[in-house]
């Protein structure tokens, strides 16, 4: 393909004169250019393009490309432009192209420039020719035209300018006449063509207007569909958000219910344990108290009171300071038992205890014997300090020995004393405490239970050969054991289990058990005897200690095991009344906040019923107000009804327009609308309305105070009255459309950008023939709103474009794309300039000549019949009347309008 390399004025120019089409092929780096530039440069189309063509290649980012574009608007690329002689684009190939397609396109381009410039040749030869034809007529004044003959001859053009030319007499020569001939036979050819391209627009601007009014009409039906939808639907969704608020209200109430009944429950078992721990905890405290009363009890107490128990069973008492050390209480004890025993030792029955000289230095408040105790003197022998028994056959026999030996005359001596010494006797301490000694275990007891066991035989009870010492009155001991006390059955000894025990078994008894009966003998002789039955008790007596023991360490340790769980179960419980009281106190706090969302769940409820409530009541309104509005619509449709099918008339044209007028009227499309409403008057139950064809007639019966009209066998009297009309109107209304200046509305644009800026970038993209702009003749902005958000601030005006082709081609797309800034293009709405205006307005009343009102028609018969009746009545002259044009009788219980016209020549007054 051969490329023309000069400018694009050049290759304009060189098309001209070669008489060439003008070929732009714009291309870019992309495959589709490269395929339609290996098309072009194929040898089949660079044959066919060689000589019928002038083709230029322009690059699509080139300056020229873009001067190209402001004439020509560049929709793709690549693209091929195939212009003709009088700049007009005879083609436009969009993207790429085949080999052959493109042969195809370049012979039909070749075909329409042929025709093109036959059709140029024979209007240059038609504008010849008139001008010669002028120029002769101008410089030959003497020809004349016939005027019958019609030999002047005028044919309009193509675009409302008027050519013609005038034939001569003779004097034209032969050629002329075939010249003018050729001319007319064009002419003719135009002529038709334009009539026919008129007939053409005038059935597409019908065919636009019956679209146009099917439209709206489809419009009104589909946006009067919409309401009804729109108004169906809100009242379903109303019921429906009744439905949803009382199954709400119903799932709030049982909700409500089962929370009650589990907040009763669960008070009712919260309070049921937190009685049980308060009893529980009364009892700990009383507990605690008490023992808290029983340890402090020694520290309060200064004053100690100490039993001393002897071997024998007797005892006596007194009372030390509970500062005073146990040595002090040794010395007393000794010096009672002065002659008795020379060593002894102190011992506790519970807990069981025995004193060593360590603890003589001790308090009595240290040793835990204040404010009360039992002491227990153990005898010990004269070469030992301790009171430690010896388990060995050896010393336990000559210790048995002795014992037979020594205790007859002990026994002598006890008896003889109890008989001499009876009366108690109290000796005063150096530190002022008070002594006593009694025989009995009890220090408490009075001398008469000793005289009356003196009468019963001195406390001795036979038992062949062995004589035991006995109390008349029960041991409270031996009450308990009896009673059935486990512990004391376990730790207890009945006194002949211990009979002449020696003393050194005692350390390791328990001292509740330890009771001394004294066995007397009868005689020396049986000493043996006696010592190996006492031997063999003593062994036994060492078993049943050694069980006793193994029990009480048992029992010790079941005891320890036991106050260990009471202390952990204690501990347990402390911490179980904690979490109690922490769960309590979740409880109310759970409680309480139930209660605060429900108290906002019901305030929110009631917020939103009473702007339902409000919604509803607003509803109310707007449907009353929607009903006054339609009735008020019904009624001004009814007074200012527009007749649809105008009757056509013939137009005349009675003046030209000037140059200026048409330039106005050229930039604008007017219009004048005149609306006239037809005089009407309301018609009610029991009303008849007569029209007569002469005003005479009717003037008669109006004169008429009353008629009578008969209606078979009944009567009935009828008031004529005059008839008044409701005021009517007529006005014009003058509506002006622009051809030059459209409205572009709502532009969102920033607001940091000056509005001037703003101006001149919306009038330099309406200025771009590539957007589907034009040159702009003028430009008016005005901002919407003064908002300093970027997304509410816009802008709208007006453009008024040099050609009205821009303008109309903008008003039929209805949007053009802007571009305010680097962000991507905006489609803005445009729509047309509309100037109207109200002329003319007039009001119209008054009364009908020809017609009148009967009132308070009782219904006798059906409608139909009385109307017949009335009508017969006024049509005989003898009741005054004439020839009835029309007659119309509502009857009962309706209503109707009779609408009335004008008195014109060809149409008379009617309803």
């Amino acid at each position: 393909m051969r490329w023309f390399e000069g400018s694009i004025p050049a290759a304009i120019a060189a098309a001209k004169q070669r008489k060439c089409v003008f070929v732009v092929v714009i291309t870019g780096n992309d495959d589709l250019s490269r395929q339609l530039i290996a098309s072009w440069e194929t040898s089949t189309v660079s044959e066919v393009a060689q000589n019928c063509c002038v083709a230029i290649q322009v690059d699509a980012a080139s300056e020229t490309c873009v001067q190209f574009s402001q004439i020509y608007p560049v929709v793709c690329v690549p693209s091929s432009f195939f212009i003709g002689e009088n700049g007009v684009p005879l083609e436009v190939i969009a993207g790429s192209v085949n080999e052959e397609e493109l042969k195809n396109r370049i012979s039909r381009v070749t075909e329409m420039h042929a025709q093109q410039c036959v059709q140029l040749k024979s209007e240059m030869l038609v504008s010849e020719t008139q001008s010669s034809s002028s120029s002769t007529s101008k410089e030959s004044p003497s020809v004349t035209t016939e005027e019958a003959g019609g030999s002047g001859h005028v044919t309009p053009g193509e675009k409302g300018e008027v050519s013609g030319h005038v034939t001569s007499g003779d004097d034209a020569s032969q050629p002329q006449e075939a010249l003018d001939a050729k001319v007319e036979r064009i002419n003719k050819k135009l002529e038709e063509r334009r009539e026919q391209k008129k007939k053409e627009e005038e059935e597409k601007l019908l065919q636009k207007e019956v679209e146009r009014r099917k439209v709206g009409k489809e419009m009104q039906e589909y946006k009067k569909k919409q309401e009804d939808q729109k108004m169906k639907q809100l009242l379903e969704e109303r019921e429906k958000e009744r439905e949803e608020e009382r199954a709400a209200r119903e799932r709030v109430k049982q909700q409500i219910a089962l929370d009650r009944a589990d907040r009763a429950a669960r008070a009712a078992q919260n309070q049921k344990i937190l009685e049980e721990s308060k009893r529980e905890e009364a009892q700990a405290q009383t507990q605690r108290a008490e023992e808290q009363r029983e340890r402090a009890a020694p520290q309060r107490s200064a004053v100690c009171r100490l039993q001393f128990r002897l071997p024998d069973g007797s005892s006596f008492s007194a009372q030390f300071p509970s500062g005073s050390t146990l040595r002090e209480v040794h010395s007393y004890a000794a010096q009672e038992l002065s002659g008795r025993w020379s060593h002894f030792s102190l011992s506790t029955m519970f807990p069981r205890r025995e004193f060593s000289s360590a603890d003589l230095e001790r308090t009595l408040q240290d040793l835990e014997l204040a404010p009360s105790a039992a002491l227990i003197l153990l005898p010990q022998s004269s070469h030992s300090s301790t009171t430690v028994l010896s388990s060995s056959s050896s010393s336990s026999g000559l210790w048995a020995l002795f014992g037979s030996l020594l205790f007859p005359l002990l026994a002598v001596w006890r008896v003889i004393s109890r008989f001499l010494f009876s009366t108690d006797t109290q000796t005063p301490r150096p530190d002022g405490g008070q002594t006593s000694s009694q025989p009995s275990a009890s220090g408490s007891e009075p001398p008469r239970d000793l005289a009356v066991r003196r009468r019963a035989g001195g406390g001795f009870q036979n038992d062949g050969n062995i004589h035991r010492l006995r109390s008349t009155q029960s041991d409270p001991e031996d009450n308990n054991t009896w009673n059935g006390n486990s512990t004391q059955q376990i730790t207890h000894l009945k006194h002949e289990d211990l009979v002449d025990r020696p003393r050194r078994d005692r350390g390791n008894c328990d001292e509740s058990v330890i009771a001394f009966d004294f066995s007397i003998m009868s005689d020396t002789a049986g000493a043996q005897t006696r010592g190996a039955e006492v031997d063999r008790q003593m062994k036994e007596a060492a078993i049943e200690l050694q069980r006793l023991k193994s029990l009480i360490e048992s029992a010790d340790m079941e005891r320890s095991r036991l106050l260990l769980e009471k202390s952990e179960s204690e501990a347990e419980k402390k911490k179980s009344e904690a979490e109690l009281q922490t769960q309590m106190e979740q409880e109310e706090k759970l409680s309480d906040l139930f209660k605060q969302e429900m108290q906002e769940i019901q305030d929110e409820k009631r917020a939103l019923e009473e702007e339902n409530h409000a919604l509803m009541r607003e509803l109310n309104d707007l449907q009353q107000k929607l009903r006054i509005k339609r009735n008020e619509t019904d009624s001004l449709q009814q007074r200012f009804k527009i007749q649809v099918k105008l009757p056509p008339q013939t137009l005349k044209f009675t003046s030209s327009l000037s140059s200026s007028e048409k330039d106005e009227a050229a930039d604008e499309v007017s219009s004048v609308f005149t609306v006239t409403q037809t005089p009407s008057v309301r018609l009610y139950g029991g009303q008849a309305i007569i029209t007569f064809e002469e005003e005479k007639v009717a003037q008669q019966i109006l004169s008429l105070a009353k008629c009578s009209v008969t209606c078979d066998a009944a009567k009935i009297e009828v008031k004529p009255q005059h008839l008044s009309l409701e005021p009517s109107v007529q006005f014009q209304i003058h509506l002006g459309v622009s051809r030059r200046t459209v409205n572009f509305l709502r532009v969102p644009v920033n607001v940091c950008v000056p509005d001037e800026c703003v101006k001149d970038r919306l009038e330099l993209s309406f200025s771009k023939p590539s957007l589907g702009g034009g040159e702009v003749e003028s430009m008016e902005m005005r901002v919407d709103n003064k908002s300093t958000k970027m997304e509410d601030r816009s802008v709208s005006g007006r453009v008024t474009f040099l050609s009205s082709a821009v303008a109309e081609n903008l008003i039929g797309q209805g949007m053009f794309s802007v571009s305010l800034d680097k962000e991507r293009a905006r489609e803005i709405e445009i729509q047309p300039e509309y100037k109207f205006s109200l002329r003319k307005f007039q009001s119209f009343c008054g009364r009908p000549k020809r017609s009148l009102l009967l009132s308070n028609i009782p219904p006798l018969m059906d409608p139909e019949d009385l109307q017949d009746h009335l009508e017969i009545y006024f049509q005989k002259p003898s009741n005054y009347g004439g020839e009835v044009e029309h007659i119309t009788y509502v009857c009962q219980g309706t209503e109707r309008t009779a609408f009335f016209s004008s008195d014109t020549p060809n149409t008379p007054e009617g309803q």
